[in-house]
């Protein structure tokens, strides 16, 4: 079998260019294929001339257009103001309130728990409301720095 496979891909010729398989190429590739469930010639035998292909309304077409887009004319940025005397972390409270990050440390912790039933782990330590805060904040910052790998971000150098 393999001089079959190698015939296919050895050429007496160097300056002779592919041009196809013929049908007889493929019949007989049919007839070697051991172990494919799918034949060419079932499938040409499945479907009956008198099907008519079902029609699309979609058509590929060459002629490119530009499809309109109206203006954004929405105000957008951020929708609320903070004082000249607030801090960098009144700032991550405004996407972070305490209460979603509390609830973050709860479901963290509940589902460690859980966890630890069916596999104990020793070394596991509940996280805290700063610890959760500092993960949020790592990944707000990696988000906008553009870090091409979170195991970058995570690295030590």
């Amino acid at each position: 079998m393999a001089d079959e496979w190698a015939s296919f891909f050895e050429s007496d010729d160097e300056d002779e260019e592919f041009e196809g398989f013929s049908q007889s190429d493929i019949d007989e590739s049919d007839i070697r294929s051991i172990g494919s469930d799918i034949c060419l010639s079932e499938l040409e035998s499945e479907s009956s001339e008198d099907e008519e292909p079902e029609l699309n309304n979609e058509i590929w077409t060459i002629n490119l257009y530009k499809p309109p887009v109206t203006e954004f004319s929405q105000p957008f940025g951020a929708a609320f103001n903070l004082e000249k005397e607030k801090k960098a972390i009144d700032f991550f409270h405004k996407f972070f309130p305490f209460a979603l990050v509390e609830k973050l440390v709860e479901e963290t912790n509940s589902y460690a728990r859980k966890c630890i039933l069916t596999k104990p782990d020793k070394v596991w330590v509940e996280t805290t409301a700063l610890e959760m805060m500092a993960f949020l904040g790592i990944h707000v910052v990696c988000s906008v720095l553009g870090v091409p790998n979170y195991a970058l971000a995570w690295k030590k150098q």
